[in-house]
Parts: C-alpha cells; sequence; structure tokens
C-alpha cells in the first residue's frame, strides 16, 4: 500500500477567466498536493491511503466523500473541531496558463497533524509526501521528518519538493529540504527547484557536495522531458507528451509524480514509469481542475497502446 500524507484544502474556481468580481460564479471542491496524487494513485489501480487531518467542516466531509467514491483508504484521515481545513482559490487573469493562486491556510488543522504509529502502517510499504508539508510549520515539519526517519528502515519514501516561495524564504526552503533528503528514497523536482534550493542542478555535483547519496533516486521534471538519476547517472529519460491545448496546469505535476510511482510499482521499470508519469499529466492539462482529469490505468495503457 501507499500512504500518501498532507495538507487537504478547499478550492474556490472561477468558472469563467478574468479578474474575480462580486458575485462571480465559483465551483468548490478539494485538493491539495498530496490530496491529487493519492486520488491519481487509485485510479491508477494502487492500493492507497491518505493519512492527514482535516477541520470538522465541509472540506473535511468533501474530501472523505471524495476519497471513497475514489478507493482512497481513510483510515488514517482524521478531523478535528479545533481548526480549520485550510483554503485556496484560483483566478484566471492574464496572458499565462497559469493561474493566479490565493491561500489561507495558517495554523490550519493540517499543521496539527500527528503521525500514526509505525505499528499501525504494517501493509505500507511506500509513503509520499511534498515540500509544502514539511514547510507548513516548524513543528509539523519535525514530527514528520521523525516519523519518515523511523519508516525508511522499511518503507520507500519518496519526497516531491513543490517549492512555493509563498510558503517561506529561501533560507528557510533549504533548511526544510536538508532535513527531509537524509529520509527519502526517491525525490522528485525539477532542475530549477534543485538549482534555486542547492545552488546547482547537476546531479553530479549534488553527489559530491553530500546532498544525496548514491542510492537515492532523483526524478527530474520540466516542461520538455522527465530524467530518472541514480549516483549522477541518468537511468532513463523520456520526452513530455504534446497536447492540442492547455486548460489547467494545476495538478500536472502531481500528476506526473503518481504515475511514475504507480509505473514503477508495477512494472519495476523507471522508462516506463516516467511515459505513465507524462500521460498522468496531459490528461491533467487538458482538463479543469486539480486532479479531475487524471485518468485510470485502462487509459494510460490505452495510450501506451
Amino acid at each position: 500500500m501507499v500512504l500518501v500524507t498532507g495538507e487537504i484544502l478547499g478550492v474556490l474556481t472561477p468558472q469563467t477567466r478574468g479578474r474575480i468580481v462580486a458575485q462571480s460564479p465559483m465551483t468548490f471542491s478539494v485538493a491539495g498536493a498530496e490530496f491529487n496524487v493519492a486520488v491519481a494513485l487509485a485510479r491508477l489501480g494502487e492500493r492507497v491511503g491518505f493519512s492527514g487531518l482535516t477541520g470538522d467542516d465541509a472540506i473535511g466531509r468533501v474530501a472523505r466523500q471524495i476519497f471513497r467514491q475514489e478507493g482512497v483508504d481513510i483510515t488514517w484521515l482524521e478531523s478535528t473541531p479545533d481548526y480549520p481545513s485550510g483554503l485556496y482559490f484560483k483566478e484566471f487573469y492574464g496572458i499565462g496558463d497559469e493561474p493566479r493562486v490565493y491561500y489561507h491556510r495558517r495554523a490550519s488543522a493540517a499543521t496539527h497533524w500527528i503521525p500514526p504509529a509505525a505499528n499501525e502502517l504494517t501493509q505500507v510499504d511506500w509513503v509520499h509526501t511534498t515540500g509544502i508539508t514539511a514547510m507548513l510549520d516548524d513543528g509539523l515539519r519535525g514530527r514528520l521528518v521523525s516519523w519518515l526517519r523511523d519508516l525508511s528502515a522499511s518503507t520507500t519514501v519518496s519526497l516531491d519538493i513543490n517549492y512555493r516561495p509563498k510558503l517561506g524564504s529561501q533560507t528557510a526552503w533549504q533548511e526544510a529540504l536538508r532535513m527531509m533528503l537524509p529520509v527519502c528514497r526517491v525525490i522528485f523536482g525539477s532542475p530549477a527547484e534543485w538549482e534555486a534550493l542547492t545552488g546547482t542542478r547537476d546531479p553530479k555535483a549534488l553527489l559530491a557536495e553530500g546532498m544525496i547519496n548514491e542510492e537515492q533516486i532523483l526524478v527530474l521534471k520540466d516542461g520538455n522531458e522527465a530524467r530518472v538519476v541514480q549516483g549522477g547517472e541518468t537511468v532513463a529519460v523520456r520526452s513530455a507528451l504534446r497536447v492540442p491545448s492547455v486548460v489547467d496546469v494545476v495538478g500536472a505535476g502531481d500528476g506526473l509524480a503518481a504515475g511514475v510511482i504507480a509505473g514503477y510499482r508495477q512494472t519495476g521499470d523507471w522508462a516506463t514509469a516516467l511515459a505513465w508519469g507524462h500521460i498522468v499529466g496531459a490528461y491533467a492539462v487538458r482538463h479543469p481542475g486539480d486532479w479531475e482529469g487524471y485518468p485510470t490505468r485502462d487509459e494510460v495503457l490505452g495510450v501506451l497502446g
């Protein structure tokens, strides 16, 4: 089983492009980087669970409803009446493909999450999280790192860096990454993220400087291709799929990570895993919403032929 852990957010999305004004029609859903990955993994045929903490509110209730519909195990998803769930909204305004995103998450329920005991996770063999969760709160980061360190001896731990400058200074992100990297086996990140947080995008330099070790797997993703690197050497590389147009880019990176994890777990081949990741990401950008457009396993296999 893959256990995903992180923050669940409510999301408000305008129904039309342009500035948000009074009485702009909006749709409500829930999302979050880790939430997206969990849904994508379930659709790809993985047995997956989610661990986190939501408020005792509509966001938490809808999150559980979606997880049940998608087949995600919510045994380790708890709620509290003491703190609210986080919220964000999009604004599709301007000339770029990416929406403007506004977050309201300070002191949210997710920052008070307590990891489940390791003896409750006997069926879990892969845990996934992101740098977003590590940056929400110092206390949360400490609990997360300690928990992952305990699990890493018998469980594959993966991290998607997901560098978000709005969550903290570059220095704070660098410190968080230094804490997280030693407990992770598979690390997703773009070359630009690595350069911003370590000063280099060269995997061999990261290895020489002791930022990573020979056993760790880097999945380097950007808009044109993705590579798997181990020990400073490229193990596999795949070009991204071309799509006729982009509807909403949010969730594409999470979809790629889920596709790579599921593809590798089910085939044992990194090149095939990258192909799965690109397909999931391509489906994501062709559909509005963060996770709604993710494909099923059969749809991925259909594209692969």
